[in-house]
């Protein structure tokens, strides 16, 4: 059960990048959400936190 359910928090998690990488060019996508990427994986940061930084990230591609 515990497997699983990391399976779908990392599912979650990737399906926002990918989802992310189609806004914003490559290479910034790489850099700046790797940081993000490490905490949420080990559940150190909650999903309204990975939206908000998301909105934020949004707001460089501009």
């Amino acid at each position: 059960m515990q497997r699983y359910r990391v399976y779908v928090i990392q599912h979650n998690v990737f399906s926002k990048i990918f989802y992310l990488l189609t806004l914003i060019n490559f290479e910034s996508s790489v850099f700046l959400l790797l940081p993000s990427l490490i905490s949420h994986t080990s559940g150190e940061m909650p999903d309204i936190r990975m939206e908000t930084w998301l909105r934020h990230l949004a707001g460089y591609s501009t």
